[in-house]
């Protein structure tokens, strides 16, 4: 970023933790590059920004000794509402409680937006990878989607076989996809 009148500008993004919730925080700064034992000190700070953003929930669900978290979490930087795109992380952890080796064969998706539009994703493993998980372990992995309304929600199923061949659908845990900035509407 650059200030036509100061020049390069830094750009720091941090995340402040207060009486649960997240403070966004975008600290500009002018830079004055000061070489001191091959460290460049930047210095000035002339601008604060705070955004409000809800402390992420975490959705949780379990089925037969599979433990199943998702925490999504909305993507500013990635969505543009102007154009109907409003973006999402979500990270899951898979968790093997059962005395037995699995492996995740397929995933199972739906996500709907507040139109009722559904999409199905479907298809072999994982973010590429057929895990396997045993007894007591966990695989976490991170993913996105995008909708054409700020909210909406997505739930599925993973179809896992233990070491014996036995089939299990296991139940991904239902969870609200909310834009956290746009105000809400009273009907």
């Amino acid at each position: 970023k650059v200030d036509p009148f100061v020049g390069p500008l830094y750009v720091k993004k941090s995340v402040e933790i207060a009486c649960n919730f997240y403070w966004l925080a975008y600290e500009y700064y002018p830079v004055f590059e000061q070489r001191q034992h091959n460290y460049i000190t930047q210095v000035l700070r002339s601008n604060m920004t705070y955004r409000y953003i809800p402390k992420p929930f975490e959705f949780k669900s379990s089925t037969q000794g599979v433990a199943v978290t998702v925490v999504p979490a909305y993507v500013p930087e990635h969505s543009n509402p102007k154009r109907h795109q409003y973006v999402w992380t979500y990270n899951v952890v898979i968790e093997n409680q059962t005395n037995k080796r699995i492996k995740l064969m397929r995933r199972h998706w739906e996500v709907i937006d507040a139109r009722g539009h559904k999409e199905e994703v479907a298809g072999p493993g994982v973010v590429g990878e057929q895990p396997v998980l045993e007894p007591g372990s966990t695989f976490t992995y991170a993913s996105h989607t995008m909708l054409r309304t700020s909210t909406g929600f997505m739930k599925g199923d993973y179809d896992v076989v233990d070491d014996l061949g036995q089939n299990l659908k296991v139940d991904i845990p239902a969870f609200s996809l909310d834009e956290p900035f746009e105000r809400p509407v009273i009907n």
